[in-house]
């Protein structure tokens, strides 16, 4: 199995992982700018574990109010941040943006067609117990979620 296929076979643990790995790095040589890769690091530490800790997904859109989600005890999973932990590998974010493309017109926001191209290469490892939307004011995203909750 090569790294792509590692990758794929577990979304949500190497965004964990590698979340954390940028948050040690910081950590060793610029703690001054640790914070904003702490919050990166519990985001995907709480999303990778939520299922072992018996914690429903919600995935959420922007302008979804979160703390709905917090107050059922579960764990959102903001969309366009599918988008942001895959951007530092190239293969991995070309991978996603071609599936999308496939399905979807190349002048689609990218940022949309990461977790578009994810859902549809089922490589959403973590099946989510619900989705949030709000309208906000991306024409992309109230394409994209929409079908991507389908």
């Amino acid at each position: 199995m090569n790294s792509e296929d590692k990758k794929a076979a577990d979304l949500f643990r190497y965004y964990a992982e590698s979340a954390t790995a940028q948050y040690d790095h910081v950590m060793s040589t610029s703690p001054e700018r640790g914070w904003i890769f702490l919050l990166t690091k519990a985001f995907w530490n709480a999303a990778y574990k939520a299922k072992e800790e018996g914690k429903k997904i919600i995935l959420s859109a922007g302008c979804a109010p979160i703390e709905l989600i917090y107050s059922f005890d579960a764990i959102p999973v903001y969309m366009d941040m599918i988008a942001t932990r895959t951007s530092d590998d190239q293969e991995l974010t070309a991978k996603y943006v071609d599936i999308a493309e496939k399905l979807v017109p190349n002048s689609m926001c990218g940022i949309t067609k990461i977790p578009y191209g994810v859902v549809m290469a089922g490589d959403m490892t973590i099946k989510p117990d619900a989705m949030m939307y709000s309208s906000v004011p991306c024409d992309s995203s109230r394409i994209s979620y929409v079908a991507i909750s389908r």
